[in-house]
């Protein structure tokens, strides 16, 4: 009961967040960049030092060059079509949108523990985006409550 509970909420808090997100969008009169469509790689296992992998999906305009990013962490899974909607609109506004199990949660490895691995695998993981070749260098954070929170200790703690 109290799982199907979590769940529900939380598929209402991305909901609302998804479009809270659209409507600031809206009222900021920021139209689509492109109409292009999204390029996609799922569940990409990204390695932490101690070997753990974390699933980790990637939102990027098929067009080549360099992006800017947005993590978003989560315990919750990424996998919803909750995410597809909300990447489109990041990706139409020339951003990459990224968004990772954390540790021991959904496709990742590893044993969950909140807020112990949060700090080091969101620094690996910002390292990990500065590798790639369509980042450009800027990276922010997009979420709310505990989502952000992995955010915020993500990017907070890396030197990019």
């Amino acid at each position: 009961m109290k799982k199907g509970f979590a769940i529900f909420t939380f598929a209402v808090l991305v909901l609302l967040l998804s479009s809270c997100t659209k409507f600031l969008f809206l009222s900021l009169e920021v139209a689509p960049k492109n109409k292009e469509p999204v390029s996609v790689e799922r569940n990409i296992m990204v390695e932490m030092p101690d070997g753990v992998r974390l699933a980790t999906d990637v939102y990027r305009p098929k067009s080549p060059g360099k992006y800017p990013a947005i993590l978003c962490r989560l315990p919750y899974g990424s996998d919803s079509a909750m995410f597809s909607s909300l990447a489109k609109l990041f990706v139409s506004q020339g951003y990459i949108f990224v968004v990772q199990d954390t540790r021991g949660t959904y496709d990742s490895e590893g044993v969950y523990f909140p807020l112990i691995f949060e700090r080091e695998d969101g620094k690996h993981t910002c390292e990990w985006i500065a590798r790639q070749p369509w980042f450009n260098g800027k990276l922010g954070s997009w979420g709310a409550q505990k989502v952000e929170e992995e955010g915020i200790i993500a990017v907070s703690y890396t030197h990019l």
